[in-house]
Protein backbone atom coordinates (compact mmCIF):
# COMPACT_ATOMS: atom_id res chain seq x y z
CA UNK A 1 0.00 0.00 0.00
CA UNK A 2 1.32 2.86 -1.58
CA UNK A 3 0.00 7.10 -1.04
CA UNK A 4 1.42 9.33 2.07
CA UNK A 5 4.67 11.25 2.47
CA UNK A 6 5.70 10.98 5.08
CA UNK A 7 5.76 9.17 8.51
CA UNK A 8 2.78 6.86 8.87
CA UNK A 9 2.35 6.72 13.28
CA UNK A 10 -0.73 4.45 13.30
CA UNK A 11 -2.48 2.18 11.57
CA UNK A 12 -5.68 0.10 12.65
CA UNK A 13 -7.84 -2.90 11.01
CA UNK A 14 -11.80 -1.87 10.58
CA UNK A 15 -14.09 -3.90 13.14
CA UNK A 16 -14.82 -5.51 9.81
CA UNK A 17 -11.67 -6.73 9.00
CA UNK A 18 -12.60 -4.96 5.62
CA UNK A 19 -9.89 -1.91 6.04
CA UNK A 20 -7.34 -0.06 7.49
CA UNK A 21 -6.77 3.14 8.83
CA UNK A 22 -3.33 4.99 9.04
CA UNK A 23 -2.63 8.33 10.30
CA UNK A 24 0.68 9.94 9.21
CA UNK A 25 2.63 13.23 9.49
CA UNK A 26 2.03 14.29 5.85
CA UNK A 27 -1.45 15.59 7.86
CA UNK A 28 -3.81 13.14 6.52
CA UNK A 29 -5.80 9.90 7.28
CA UNK A 30 -5.62 7.14 4.86
CA UNK A 31 -8.74 4.43 4.75
CA UNK A 32 -7.34 1.20 2.71
CA UNK A 33 -9.06 -1.16 1.27
CA UNK A 34 -7.63 -5.07 2.02
CA UNK A 35 -8.59 -7.14 -0.83
CA UNK A 36 -6.93 -4.59 -3.70
CA UNK A 37 -4.56 -2.76 -1.08
CA UNK A 38 -5.78 0.41 -2.89
CA UNK A 39 -6.39 3.66 -0.78
CA UNK A 40 -10.38 4.26 -0.83
CA UNK A 41 -10.21 7.83 1.01
CA UNK A 42 -7.41 10.48 1.78
CA UNK A 43 -9.13 12.40 4.58
CA UNK A 44 -8.31 15.98 4.48
CA UNK A 45 -8.47 18.55 7.53
CA UNK A 46 -5.85 18.63 9.71
CA UNK A 47 -3.31 20.77 9.31
CA UNK A 48 -0.49 19.50 11.42
CA UNK A 49 0.84 15.89 11.97
CA UNK A 50 -2.16 13.35 12.66
CA UNK A 51 -1.33 11.07 15.42
CA UNK A 52 -4.08 8.78 15.54
CA UNK A 53 -6.67 6.90 13.85
CA UNK A 54 -9.35 4.83 14.67
CA UNK A 55 -12.39 3.38 13.40
CA UNK A 56 -15.25 3.17 15.66
CA UNK A 57 -17.05 -0.19 17.27
CA UNK A 58 -20.20 -0.03 14.21
CA UNK A 59 -17.43 0.51 11.42
CA UNK A 60 -19.02 4.03 10.32
CA UNK A 61 -16.50 6.52 11.68
CA UNK A 62 -13.20 6.93 11.91
CA UNK A 63 -11.80 9.05 14.63
CA UNK A 64 -8.28 11.29 14.52
CA UNK A 65 -6.13 13.20 16.59
CA UNK A 66 -3.53 16.06 15.67
CA UNK A 67 -1.01 18.21 16.78
CA UNK A 68 -3.26 20.91 15.42
CA UNK A 69 -5.04 20.92 18.66
CA UNK A 70 -8.01 18.77 17.89
CA UNK A 71 -9.59 15.90 17.43
CA UNK A 72 -12.13 14.95 14.58
CA UNK A 73 -14.54 12.41 13.11
CA UNK A 74 -15.31 11.18 9.49
CA UNK A 75 -17.52 9.43 7.79
CA UNK A 76 -15.91 5.95 6.71
CA UNK A 77 -18.33 5.98 3.97
CA UNK A 78 -17.91 9.31 2.22
CA UNK A 79 -15.18 10.23 3.73
CA UNK A 80 -16.13 13.52 4.89
CA UNK A 81 -15.44 15.31 8.00
CA UNK A 82 -18.80 15.04 10.19
CA UNK A 83 -17.54 16.62 13.45
CA UNK A 84 -14.17 18.87 14.87
CA UNK A 85 -13.94 18.76 18.71
CA UNK A 86 -12.00 21.61 19.59
CA UNK A 87 -10.91 22.48 23.09
CA UNK A 88 -7.86 21.25 23.61
CA UNK A 89 -4.81 23.74 24.04
CA UNK A 90 -2.05 22.01 23.12
CA UNK A 91 -1.28 18.91 20.86
CA UNK A 92 -3.77 15.71 21.20
CA UNK A 93 -1.79 12.78 21.51
CA UNK A 94 -4.85 10.06 21.43
CA UNK A 95 -8.30 9.46 21.21
CA UNK A 96 -10.68 6.68 21.81
CA UNK A 97 -14.23 5.63 21.51
CA UNK A 98 -15.59 4.26 23.90
CA UNK A 99 -17.45 0.73 23.33
CA UNK A 100 -20.71 2.06 23.30
CA UNK A 101 -19.41 4.23 20.38
CA UNK A 102 -21.28 7.46 21.96
CA UNK A 103 -18.44 8.64 23.70
CA UNK A 104 -15.05 9.89 22.44
CA UNK A 105 -11.92 10.33 25.13
CA UNK A 106 -8.98 12.38 23.99
CA UNK A 107 -5.55 13.13 25.55
CA UNK A 108 -3.51 16.31 25.37
CA UNK A 109 -0.01 17.76 25.60
CA UNK A 110 -2.22 20.60 27.64
CA UNK A 111 -2.26 18.01 30.43
CA UNK A 112 -6.32 17.33 30.26
CA UNK A 113 -8.20 14.29 29.16
CA UNK A 114 -11.27 15.41 27.81
CA UNK A 115 -14.51 13.41 27.20
CA UNK A 116 -17.04 14.10 24.47
CA UNK A 117 -20.37 13.49 23.04
CA UNK A 118 -20.14 11.53 19.36
CA UNK A 119 -23.34 12.84 18.20
CA UNK A 120 -22.93 16.22 19.34
CA UNK A 121 -19.30 16.98 19.50
CA UNK A 122 -19.60 18.69 22.50
CA UNK A 123 -17.28 18.62 25.38
CA UNK A 124 -19.05 16.04 27.97
CA UNK A 125 -16.08 16.92 31.12
CA UNK A 126 -12.52 17.61 31.56
CA UNK A 127 -10.46 15.45 33.55
CA UNK A 128 -7.57 17.63 34.89
CA UNK A 129 -4.84 16.37 37.42
CA UNK A 130 -1.31 15.51 35.37
CA UNK A 131 1.48 17.05 36.09
CA UNK A 132 2.94 16.71 32.79
CA UNK A 133 1.72 16.20 28.91
CA UNK A 134 -0.32 13.29 28.68
CA UNK A 135 0.85 11.18 25.82
CA UNK A 136 -1.35 7.64 26.29
CA UNK A 137 -4.08 6.41 27.50
CA UNK A 138 -5.32 2.15 27.72
CA UNK A 139 -8.77 1.68 27.77
CA UNK A 140 -10.62 -1.23 29.58
CA UNK A 141 -12.69 -3.83 27.86
CA UNK A 142 -16.18 -2.50 29.22
CA UNK A 143 -14.65 1.54 28.62
CA UNK A 144 -14.73 1.75 33.00
CA UNK A 145 -11.37 2.09 33.49
CA UNK A 146 -8.44 4.76 32.08
CA UNK A 147 -4.84 4.31 32.46
CA UNK A 148 -3.10 7.50 31.51
CA UNK A 149 0.59 8.49 31.21
CA UNK A 150 2.63 11.36 31.16
CA UNK A 151 5.81 12.34 28.91
CA UNK A 152 8.29 10.86 31.22
CA UNK A 153 8.53 7.62 32.34
CA UNK A 154 9.49 8.57 35.40
CA UNK A 155 7.15 10.74 36.03
CA UNK A 156 4.41 8.49 35.05
CA UNK A 157 1.31 9.11 37.25
CA UNK A 158 -1.55 6.50 36.65
CA UNK A 159 -5.09 7.41 36.98
CA UNK A 160 -8.18 5.22 37.24
CA UNK A 161 -11.58 6.27 36.15
CA UNK A 162 -14.83 4.34 36.91
CA UNK A 163 -17.36 6.12 34.76
CA UNK A 164 -20.90 4.53 35.31
CA UNK A 165 -22.99 7.76 34.12
CA UNK A 166 -20.72 10.33 32.13
CA UNK A 167 -23.40 13.28 32.47
CA UNK A 168 -22.64 13.14 36.99
CA UNK A 169 -19.50 11.69 36.73
CA UNK A 170 -17.94 15.11 37.40
CA UNK A 171 -19.91 15.34 41.06
CA UNK A 172 -17.30 12.39 42.00
CA UNK A 173 -13.83 13.31 41.41
CA UNK A 174 -11.42 12.60 44.20
CA UNK A 175 -8.03 12.79 44.36
CA UNK A 176 -6.32 9.57 46.25
CA UNK A 177 -2.19 9.35 45.95
CA UNK A 178 -1.57 9.88 42.45
CA UNK A 179 -4.61 7.99 41.39
CA UNK A 180 -7.49 10.15 40.15
CA UNK A 181 -10.92 8.19 40.77
CA UNK A 182 -14.42 8.81 39.58
CA UNK A 183 -16.41 6.21 41.57
CA UNK A 184 -20.35 6.04 42.31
Amino acid sequence: MEGHSHIINSAQFSPNGQQIVSACYDSTIGIWDLQTGKRVHELKGHFNNVVEAKFSPCNSFVLSCSWDRSARIWDVVSGMQVKKLAGHFNHVNNVQFFPDGQTIVSCSDDKTIRLWDMHFGLEIQKLEGHSDHVKGMVQSDCGGYFESSTKYIQKKKHFDFVIKDIAIASKFCVFMSGLFKIAF
